[in-house]
């Protein structure tokens, strides 16, 4: 372990958790759960049908797609257990860890998920339940998924709430506490955030195709999709360690950068680079298993990615472009692995690569009016561009990204092209966002810290389903 990661970790023992304090954060997050039942019914039934909805469209293509009950009742249960979590957290729960700061909150939010899961008799039930009830009397799936969820919703607001809440306080009073977990966690602990998983929000991208997927016979696509999204995560992770190597000096002179941990030293150098390869190994395995073109995809995605980080991204206009393509890539690999054909994926493929060209001068952006001059230190190619390029490129960007969204949505359906100017008024708001910003920020930062922002996109997400599914 010596040689893999660096032994400046800390090495200081947890405090005793308060039971006390833990009891009356459980008292408080049920407080707060029932309250806002009490007081925003409809907020509640809406969160509650949409979980259910998603639950039951899991179970119908998991049964269309030959999948064995218990996998897909375990899958349909624990998506649409996360979903209803999310909505909670995001609402009504988070504010309640008043022992957390909100870094921790937003890092241990899918930790306190896992202790959720575990903790909680409801999500069990459904689990167990569904597939008993269903062995021993048969019938219809769909009156077996309605009396498990009504029984489970039942026995949620009898004692599932207790149970899971106690687990859940206890653990943010522990993780709440100054030092770190034990010696080995706090030692990998870099290694993971090496890999930044927080970025592989970005491979959403590789969902592209599942609106499309669901309304075909071809379900099993869905699992490929899924499969392609891991292969790309641990690409985009593995390329991630190589640029963080090669950047590593350069990286020490960022405010922000010089903590990662190869630039801090936390990580070795060869580890990171025999870490990359063991991912990229990984990667192109899943790819050659999902088939359908995906690994031709995955490995151009690869070599243009290494081509960035060792050149492309210190040559003007290029390193947008760059960036750009291998979104496009993302969305030519959903519709590749789906069994969908080549060119029904070309105008979302175009449409990805302008958009996030856009989010990627939105970024370039934030850098040069947080940095000024002196960002040129940590990223030379913006004394390239000047104060004023980048918004003329940010505009031509949207407007190309503004003109194939209305071409795509009629060509599902020429009244679809009616919501254009909505697209339009995302673009306007993210950059009003850019303008605001004081200091250099990710672009899906930017994205996830205005909900009115957040809202349009997952309306638009919501949108093209219906669309897919309508025509």
């Amino acid at each position: 372990m010596e040689s893999l990661v660096s032994s400046n970790a800390s090495k200081v023992a947890h405090p005793k958790a308060s039971v006390a304090t833990a009891d009356l954060i459980t008292r408080g997050l049920r407080q707060s759960t029932r309250t806002i039942w009490l007081a925003r019914p409809a907020l509640f039934l809406t969160i509650g049908l949409l979980s259910a909805l998603v639950q039951g469209l899991l179970l119908l293509l998991g049964s269309r797609a030959g999948l064995p009950l218990l996998a897909t009742t375990t899958g349909a249960v624990l998506l649409s257990a996360l979903l209803n979590f999310l909505l909670n957290w995001t609402i009504t729960w988070g504010d309640r860890f008043a022992t957390l700061t909100s870094r921790q909150r937003r890092i241990w939010c899918f930790p306190l998920f896992g202790v959720f899961v575990l903790t909680s008799p409801t999500i069990w039930f459904k689990i167990i339940g569904l597939n008993v009830i269903h062995d021993r009397f048969g019938g219809s799936l769909l009156v077996t998924w309605i009396v498990t969820e009504s029984l489970g919703a039942v026995l949620n607001f009898i004692i599932a709430d207790r149970i899971s809440f106690g687990a859940m306080a206890r653990v943010a009073i522990r993780v709440s506490a100054p030092a770190a977990a034990t010696t080995t966690t706090a030692r990998w602990r870099p290694v993971l955030t090496a890999l930044r998983p927080a970025q592989w929000l970005k491979n959403t991208f590789v969902l592209a195709a599942v609106p499309f997927i669901i309304t075909t016979p071809h379900v099993r696509g869905l699992v490929d999709v899924a499969l392609l999204t891991v292969a790309f995560c641990l690409a985009s992770s593995s390329i991630y360690l190589v640029n963080d190597v090669i950047d590593r000096d350069r990286d020490r002179l960022h405010p922000r950068k010089r903590f990662r941990p190869i630039a801090a030293g936390d990580v070795s150098v060869s580890f990171a680079l025999q870490l990359s390869g063991g991912l990229t190994l990984t990667a192109l395995a899943i790819g050659d298993e999902v088939g359908g073109g995906a690994l031709p995809i995955l490995m151009l995605y690869l070599v243009l990615s290494h081509l960035y980080s060792l050149r492309g991204k210190h040559i003007p206009y290029l390193e947008l472009a760059l960036v750009g393509v291998l979104y496009g890539l993302r969305v030519l690999g959903s519709f590749a692995a789906g069994g969908l054909a080549v060119s029904a994926s070309v105008p979302w493929a175009v449409l990805a690569t302008l958009l996030a060209t856009a989010l990627v001068i939105g970024k370039r952006e934030t850098e040069w009016l947080a940095l000024g001059q002196n960002s040129a230190s940590t990223r030379p190619v913006l004394a390239c561009y000047g104060a004023a390029a980048l918004p003329r490129l940010y505009g031509v960007m949207t407007a190309g990204a503004t003109a194939v969204y209305a071409v795509a949505m009629w060509s599902i359906a020429p009244w679809a092209a009616l919501t254009t100017p909505l697209i339009a008024i995302a673009f306007i708001r993210f950059w009003k966002a850019v303008e605001r910003e004081e200091h250099d920020r990710n672009p899906q930062d930017l994205v996830l810290s205005d909900r009115p922002l957040c809202l349009l996109i997952l309306g638009f997400a919501l949108w093209v389903t219906c669309l897919s599914a309508l025509s």
